[in-house]
């Protein structure tokens, strides 16, 4: 898959005028990259950290395919010549409509200058770029300061356009002012889903720790934190969250057995206490990230220790209709009340297909009220697409708040039964 290298070009620090190629002094750093996986530590020498970065991915066998970068109009364009040596500087500028454009550029970049820097003098500018670059596309785009909703939105679309489906993603933090990165972050946890990126790596030059390379993996970690809190909150699903505790292997495999079950509604108990126990076991050895999913983790998988098999299903059926999951709780409260039945009467395998078939019998016998009617003939019509006869019923298909109504009738009903009431 492609890889996309997003970074931000800015103003420099020290601008000056008429000596040699740049014109800010934007300083030479020697940027120290630490060993990575078997690639060992390297130093790379430059004043755009962008293109050292690009360097040291290459030199792990890493291609880039694109180089976005986004700047205002006057951040200083005409210094990412920097990238390359001196004298590969001098051949590209050698070209008198390579250094005619590039004293265009550098003029127009100048605060008191009255024409402003277009992105379409910069394509031409970073034609050049990918030329002499060579295995990578350089784009340069100017999307302003990102103050006002309008810069914002201009950086979001050319993640939109040079993101695509399953694209893997660095992002150099290291220049710019300090709100552009900030919104580039967030849009990027949001492509992590629109567009299926496969990978966010984080990476920062830091020329006030001595030109120490970070690379923020923290910043993935969370983004797949937010991800998997949010799948299970939308869905229950608690899978991934399990996944990034990392605990044991036997731990995932039990996890995914659980979780399977759990979907299939065939939940196994003994099972999920086991996860229980382990992760109250492993909790003071995790960081405070993977400390706060397994919290999560206890709270998705607190069904476990309820001794009735009807409340459980009957918790469940009210977490689906929280999160508006209304086929799935109409199911789980049905078979609640079937399981409680059972329970009522003693019965062990209270899941059992013919132990719930005699339960139905049993409450159709027993019960002349007509919540119990209305609720298997709402859970048929919509599990099995039969159509109803009662007005009731026929309007809950319809309607949330009578299905909620019945759904309400339901679960006091569910009360009476386990509290032998009926």
């Amino acid at each position: 898959m492609a890889t996309v290298l997003v970074s931000f070009i800015g103003i420099g620090q020290n601008p000056r005028e008429g000596q040699g190629t740049s014109m800010t002094e934007y300083a030479k750093i020697k940027y120290k990259f630490k060993a990575e996986n078997v690639f060992p530590e390297e130093e790379l020498e430059n004043s755009i950290f962008g293109s050292v970065l690009l360097q040291r991915l290459k030199n792990m066998n890493r291609k880039v395919d694109r180089w976005l970068i986004m700047g205002t109009e006057n951040s200083i364009w005409c210094d990412l010549i920097e990238m390359f040596s001196q004298e590969k500087q001098d051949e590209i500028l050698k070209a008198e409509e390579n250094l005619a454009l590039w004293s265009q550029i550098r003029d127009e970049i100048d605060f008191k200058s009255a024409t402003k820097l277009t992105n379409e003098t910069l394509e031409k500018w970073q034609k050049i770029l990918t030329w002499n670059l060579k295995n990578t596309e350089v784009f340069c785009r100017i999307v302003g300061t990102a103050s006002k909703p309008d810069s914002q939105q201009k950086i979001f679309e050319l993640l939109l356009e040079f993101i695509k489906s399953g694209n893997n993603v660095v992002f150099d933090v290291t220049h710019g002012l300090r709100n552009q990165p900030i919104i580039t972050s967030f849009a990027l946890m949001y492509l992590r889903n629109l567009r299926n990126v496969r990978n966010v790596e984080f990476y920062y030059g830091a020329s006030d720790l001595q030109g120490e390379v970070v690379k923020l993996d923290f910043c993935n970690e969370i983004l797949e934190a937010i991800e998997s809190v949010a799948i299970y909150k939308q869905t229950g699903n608690y899978r991934q969250i399990g996944e990034q505790l990392e605990i044991s292997e036997s731990f995932k495999s039990r996890l995914n057995y659980v979780a399977y079950t759990d979907e299939t509604l065939k939940p196994r108990k003994d099972k999920a206490r086991m996860l229980l126990n382990e992760c109250e076991k492993e909790k003071d050895s995790l960081n405070s990230l993977k400390n706060s999913l397994s919290e999560k983790l206890i709270e998705a998988l607190s069904w476990a220790n309820e001794q009735s098999n009807a409340l459980v299903w009957k918790k469940k059926a009210e977490i689906a209709f929280k999160r508006e999951q209304y086929f799935k709780a109409i199911a789980l409260l049905w078979e609640s009340i079937l399981i409680a039945e059972c329970e009522r009467f003693g019965v062990e395998k209270s899941s059992d297909y013919v132990a719930k078939e005699n339960a139905d019998k049993r409450l159709q016998k027993r019960l002349k009220t007509s919540d119990f009617w209305n609720l298997k003939k709402l859970r048929n019509a919509i599990l099995h697409g039969t159509t109803p006869e009662e007005v009731k019923v026929l309007k809950a298909i319809d309607s949330l708040k009578d299905f909620t109504d019945i759904f309400d009738e339901g679960k006091r009903l569910f009360d009476e039964i386990l509290a032998n009431e009926t």
